[in-house]
């Protein structure tokens, strides 16, 4: 568990830490946690498939709604 939530955490402490978080570190960031979901959504541990499914659903919320011009 820690293979994925470690470095989610770390990410999310980053963004929300950051006084002023600028536009490409947030992107890269978000573009992270993407990989490191869809990585572990490949992988064979089903808890792990399970949970990163269940991220995957929430980042989808969220992650439609960022700009593109963010990401540019």
């Amino acid at each position: 568990m820690c293979v994925l939530f470690r470095p989610f955490n770390k990410i999310t402490n980053l963004i929300s830490d950051a006084c002023y978080p600028i536009s490409n570190t947030y992107c890269m960031q978000v573009w992270k946690i993407e990989c490191l979901s869809t990585e572990t959504l490949k992988g064979d541990d089903l808890l792990m498939k399970y949970m990163a499914k269940r991220m995957m659903e929430e980042f989808g919320k969220y992650g439609s709604k960022y700009s593109v011009i963010l990401a540019l």
